[in-house]
Formats: structure tokens, sequence, C-alpha cells
């Protein structure tokens, strides 16, 4: 079988060729990776030389990067065991079973298949099915390592709610972990920036994962359904292009578009929209496309509460009137309405809505890619003019991979995840990117460049990526009070400030204690 498997991936692999060129073997040939880099650098960004890259140089946001593992790195045939959500999202994010002609599956496969020959390796995945949480593998975990059996090398899951076991003393250090160079690129540089707690980093995600780019949230708009209401769509993109993207202009394009669709003199979700607004988790993204300040990171390692609550509450109160009092929104929760027909693609894919927000991955879904109307794709708005630039949040349910505590020999597992890492980086994300993201699913050229903008510009603040052992206090303050159309951020704030401030103090002495640094 794996013989039948590796000459399937050999012919795929000149397939992909035209996608990609993989760093398979290693950091030992340097000028050859300088080469390919140059080829494929992202404009703005240096190339080997030490110069600006320009557009003549690139044609992917992916510039191709190599990681350093000695070309001779041999883990002697041991298998590696991932421990990974078994949901309709996450399912293939890092396994596939077979080749079925879709690039991205087929590229995943790759993936594997050239992991396993670099670094003679067996790669395994026990898919466990949960929620998209992945509570019961948190407990599959916890069981394992405290019965030390050593079923386990590697746990892939959501950060939200892995995060809440990470001072357990469950997993290893990163920081400190042989043959991981968590400075490359393809690891995602902003979240280790505010992941690491009391000197140690438990769990990392990076280009390794699909799942980490699907979860960014967009605005979506229906081109056809815009040109209708007088909203062409070089104005919109000529908007976001200018810098006027803001949360006000959103507001005040959409809010008065409503129209009784089916003559039944009831607001329902039959009718037309000007914005089909999810008021749970999408709404978590104005916190980074806003620029929100939540944590305070201060010299002497500690981390404190330091919530702008004059911008927070501005954007709540904006956010509120909006859901609740305009009748141009369509207000969905999350939750059993997603299965009777108040899905939220689903309406906007049948014409009910002219702008929704919604995940990345929501492009690819059976919904959009059969939808009749052309759609525009577009960043989440700024808060204001005056802002830098366009920020994308990264929901809090993205893939973490952390190394478990009882592992032999932690330097193979450092090895096959920086070499699945650096070869997803130049394989798996291109095809995804390049070719299904912005070739299939994308319908014009200005969403290409939106989506550039989405991936390039992520952000997630520290109490983001530990929100759960926050007790939640980000969800709490401004989605809650956007689901609920009640409630003062800054009382929330006020009530709970010491008890965070004091949570945030013992997440730092328990990270340091698990990484035997306390």
């Amino acid at each position: 079988m794996k013989t039948f498997r590796r000459i399937a991936a050999l012919l795929l692999a000149l397939v992909l060729l035209t996608v990609s060129v993989s760093c398979s073997e290693g950091g030992s040939d340097k000028q050859d990776a300088e080469t390919e880099q140059n080829q494929n650098a992202v404009p703005g960004q240096e190339n080997a030389e030490g110069e600006e890259a320009t557009e003549e140089d690139s044609d992917s946001l992916f510039t191709k990067l190599c990681d350093d593992l000695p070309a001779d790195t041999d883990l002697g045939g041991r298998t590696v065991t991932f421990l990974q959500r078994d949901t309709e999202r996450t399912r293939n994010e890092l396994f596939v079973d077979e080749l079925n002609g879709d690039i991205v599956n087929d590229a995943v496969y790759q993936r594997e298949i050239a992991v396993e020959d670099r670094l003679n390796t067996e790669l395994h995945a026990e898919k466990l099915s949960s929620d998209e949480h992945g509570g019961d593998l948190r407990t599959r975990v916890g069981n394992s390592v405290q019965a030390n059996d050593k079923a386990y090398d590697v746990l892939a899951n959501s950060n939200f709610t892995t995060a809440n076991f990470m001072p357990n003393g469950y997993y290893l250090n990163l920081l400190e972990m042989e043959n991981l160079n968590l400075s490359k690129e393809y690891w995602a540089q902003y979240l280790i920036e505010n992941s690491v707690v009391g000197g140690a980093l438990f769990g990392v995600t990076g280009s390794i994962s699909l799942y980490m780019y699907q979860e960014l949230f967009a605005v979506y708009f229906n081109r056809n359904l815009c040109e209708s209401y007088g909203l062409s769509a070089a104005d919109i993109y000529g908007t976001v292009l200018d810098g006027g993207w803001t949360l006000d202009k959103m507001i005040s394009m959409t809010k008065d578009i409503y129209s009784d669709a089916n003559g039944n003199g009831q607001k329902d979700a039959a009718d037309v929209y000007g914005f089909g607004l999810q008021v749970s988790s999408s709404t978590d993204g104005y916190w980074s496309s806003c620029q929100i300040k939540m944590t305070e990171r201060n010299d002497d390692g500690s981390i404190t509460l330091a919530v702008d609550l004059d911008k927070l509450t501005s954007v709540v109160e904006r956010l509120m009137d909006f859901s609740y009092n305009q009748p141009g929104v369509f207000r969905l929760i999350e939750g059993p309405g997603y299965t009777d027909g108040e899905y939220l693609p689903m309406g906007f894919a049948e014409d009910h809505f002219l702008f929704m927000n919604d995940w990345v991955y929501a492009a690819g879904t059976a919904e959009l890619r059969e939808m009749e109307s052309d759609y525009g794709i577009i960043p989440y708005p700024k808060y204001d003019e005056a802002q830098d630039k366009y920020y994308s949040y990264l929901h809090d349910q993205f893939t973490t991979f952390c190394v478990l505590v009882t592992v032999e020999d932690p330097a193979d597992i450092g090895a096959v995840l920086e070499a699945m890492c650096s070869e997803s980086h130049n394989s798996v994300i291109p095809a995804y990117y390049d070719v299904a993201l912005t070739s299939k699913y994308a319908r014009d050229t200005d969403s290409v460049l939106s989506l550039e903008t989405i991936f390039s510009n992520p952000y997630l603040d520290t109490g983001w990526v530990y929100s759960d052992n926050l007790a939640s206090l980000p969800q709490m303050i401004l989605r809650e009070p956007v689901w609920r159309g009640t409630g003062s951020p800054a009382t929330t704030v006020k009530q709970r400030e010491k008890m965070v401030n004091k949570v945030m103090g013992m997440l730092v002495e328990k990270f340091a204690k698990a990484a035997g640094k306390g």
C-alpha cells in the first residue's frame, strides 16, 4: 500500500511543480533555496540579495521558504502519532486517505509522503470525533499523559480549548525543542509573540495548518444585489483601496436596505437585507479589525488587562444599534438556525443579503461555489480612516500544535513539525491560496487583492489566545452585548478586572513552572 501511495505521490508531485517547489533537501542546499526564494519573492519583502522584491519577482503571496533541518535527519522508521479533531472543517487539514483529484486534498496527501520519505518516518493520525472546540481531545490527552501510555506525540486541536490545559504540565516548551525553528516565517510570528507566557510556549501554529488561513474572517458582498441597489462593485472595492472602508461606512451603506421579498408583511429569512450579520463568533472579528487593545505586556514579563474602553464601547454601541434597530440587518446567532434554513451562506447565495460576514472558509462551501450571482470579498472594516491599515481576526478555534511531555526523543517530533510546516508553506498553502481560493472560489481580481490584505495582516491579542483561561472575558465584553442587545463593557471590565489580572499573574507563574523555569 505504501509503495502504491509513493508512486501516486511521485506522479502528483510532477503536477504540483506548477504550484510550488518543496524544500525536501533540507537546509544544505542554500544556493538553490536563495534562487527559488528570489524567484518567488513577495512584493515589499527583501530577496536573498537583500533587495526589495518587485511585482515581477513574484506571482504568489507565499514566498518559498526552506527549513534548516540537516539533510541527513533520519528518524529510523519511527511512527509519529497525531491526535486531531475529526470535524467537517478540520478532518483533512493534516492527513487524507487518498488522492481524489482535488488540488488541495492531493497537496496534503503529497506533503505526508514527502515528509515521511525525507525523514524516514511513518506519520499516523488518530482523528477523534468532536465539536469544533475539541474538548474530548483535551480529555484524551490528559488521560494519556497521566497514564504515561505514550499513545500520542502531537496534539492538533482548537486553541480555545487546548490553551486551558497548557499550564498543567502536559506539553513540552516549544521554545526549547531541538529542530524546531520558530523564527521561520512559516510559523505564525504574530501568534508566537502574543502566545509566549512566563518564558514558555506550549502551542504553535502556522502554515502547517490550512485551517489557520480558513479561520480568518472576511466580508462578502453579492455583486448582483448590490448593483440593483445602486452599489457598484467598483465603488465598494474603491472604498476599500482608498482606506475608507470603516465601521461607520459599512453601517451607513447597508442599514436602510430592506425589501419584503415574499410580500407577507413580516421580516423573515426570505426577505432581502442590506447585511446578514452573524452576531456570535463573527462579532469577535471587530477586536482585531478595529484594533481594540485588550492586554498589556510589561517589561517584567507580566501581562495585565488594559482594555481600550472608549473604543470598545464605541464599537459595541454601534454594532448593537446596527443589529437591533436598523431595518437592513438580518441577525443570526450560531446554533439551531444553521440547520433550519437560516444558515448565513445559504441566504447569501440565494440573494437575500447584499453583505454578510463569515470565515474565509465559507468561500469553499457548496453554497458559495454554486452561487449563481457573482460575489466579492473584502476585509473587515477599520475603526476609522485614521487607522493605519486593515487587520484580520483569527478565530480562536484555529488549530494549535502541542508536543506531549511523554514523547521519546522530542527532537524527532521537532523535525517532523518543522518539515511539515515548511513543506506545507511551499505546497499545500499555495495550492489552497493560488489555485483553489483565488482562482476557483474568488470571482474577480479585486477579491484576490482583498484576500492578500486579509492574509497579510492577521492579529490576535494575548487575551484572545488565552480567552478560555480568562473565563471568556473577551467574548463577554463585545460579542455578548451585541448578541443580547444589552450590556455595558465598562461595567463588566470593572467587575472582573481584579480577578482577570490575578488569573493572568497565575498564568505566567504556571507557565514558567510547567516549563521548569519557576
